[in-house]
């Protein structure tokens, strides 16, 4: 970026001396340098937002691979929350039935 500037304050100072002749050819090749000047400063603007582009790209990318690992983690804890709570409603079944062959039998008597 440096270099660009350099070139551009030389051809600036150079063509303020050529349009002061104000001859034809100079003037043509003034308005060259300047087309070239503003087309170097679109291409310098577009490399810089396709750069900050790529660079929000990569954030994304990170942060979903992030999400995607938070996800896995959560849905191993939850396959572990089911099988916890299949194996306290077997448990709690079993239990109730213990229940109720004892109040059966304690009623019988």
């Amino acid at each position: 970026m440096k270099k660009i500037s350099i070139v551009l304050s030389v051809l600036l100072s150079w063509s303020a001396g050529v349009f002061a002749e104000g001859d034809t050819p100079n003037q043509e090749l003034l308005s060259a340098q300047i087309a070239y000047r503003q087309a170097l400063q679109e291409y310098s603007n577009h490399q810089e937002r396709l750069a900050e582009l790529e660079t929000q790209a990569e954030q994304i990318r990170r942060r979903l691979q992030q999400a995607q690992s938070e996800l896995q983690n959560i849905e191993q804890k939850i396959s572990e929350a089911k099988s916890a709570q299949e194996n306290a409603n077997n448990t709690l079944q079993a239990a109730g039935e213990r229940l109720d062959k004892i109040w059966s039998a304690s009623r019988a008597y």
